[in-house]
């Protein structure tokens, strides 16, 4: 039977790799005059030297109460903002439909991966914060063309030894060539005395480094060292607990494999 493994540390963790897959497409437009009713851009955007321009058209119904629509462009895990506020501007409007258009540039920079355009409307209308309303999120497949490299990870500070209910924190350095943004997560994996695999009480078994500068004790955000704080409960059997810590960048490659043994007293 696999051990829960409990960690006592600022935030639970675990809902790092727990959370909802991104929806796509339409999202709100409830209880708003008008009404989306297309979305124009690929699910698939392949960088070129003489155009790396991304095209986006929404088309709207009732379109009166519109201020103005815009999207950004994120990481899959929004850990990243890759474009900010892109603005689209109006066209005509034919048979009651209006459709807002604009573009961006997306560089070789940005690695290869998925991302999500989260699109937005605020209306001339309603007060305050309600007036902004998230319309729509679509998913795209960006290709850079560059050479893909898996992360390299690397100085691992990490105690020999802990006692059951004392707090402990380990970090570790990751590296990508292909950029920082380019590093999807870091994990690691626990093994028990008896080479059983530990788990939370959702069923993870990789459970994720933090880079944020508040979680986990990680001192400064997006530094390339990330770190995770823990604590063993006293219901847990002392011994050996062996610790396998990996990267994996946003094309699925794989770091090389860091692998601690843990005495805990």
């Amino acid at each position: 039977m696999k051990k829960t493994l409990i960690l006592l540390v600022i935030m639970n963790v675990f809902m790092f790799t727990a959370c909802d897959s991104i929806p796509t497409e339409v999202i709100d437009t409830a209880d708003v005059d008008y009404q989306l009713v297309s979305i124009t851009v690929p699910a698939q955007f392949i960088y070129n030297d003489q155009d790396s321009t991304l095209s986006v058209t929404l088309s709207f119904t009732n379109s009166a109460t519109i201020s103005r629509v815009w999207f950004n462009v994120l990481t899959v895990n929004a850990s990243s903002t890759i474009k900010q506020n892109v603005y689209l501007s109006q066209g005509a409007s034919n048979n009651d439909v209006t459709s807002f258009s604009g573009n961006t540039i997306l560089g070789k920079g940005i690695p290869t991966g998925q991302y999500v355009l989260e699109f937005f409307v605020e209306d001339n209308i309603t007060a305050g914060n309600g007036k902004v309303k998230k319309v729509a999120s679509h998913n795209l497949e960006f290709l850079s063309g560059q050479q893909n490299s898996a992360p390299v990870i690397s100085n691992l500070v990490f105690p020999d030894t802990v006692a059951l209910t004392e707090q402990f924190i380990f970090t570790l350095d990751v590296l990508d060539e292909n950029g920082y943004i380019d590093i999807y997560r870091v994990y690691y994996e626990v093994f028990d005395p008896d080479g059983n695999q530990l788990q939370n009480s959702q069923g993870i078994t990789k459970f994720p480094m933090f880079d944020d500068g508040l979680t986990g004790g990680d001192v400064t955000a997006n530094d390339g060292t990330f770190s995770v704080g823990l604590t063993f409960p006293a219901s847990f059997n002392t011994g050996e607990y062996r610790f396998e810590l990996t990267a994996e960048d946003r094309v699925g490659a794989v770091s090389n494999k860091i692998i601690h043994i843990l005495t805990v007293k």
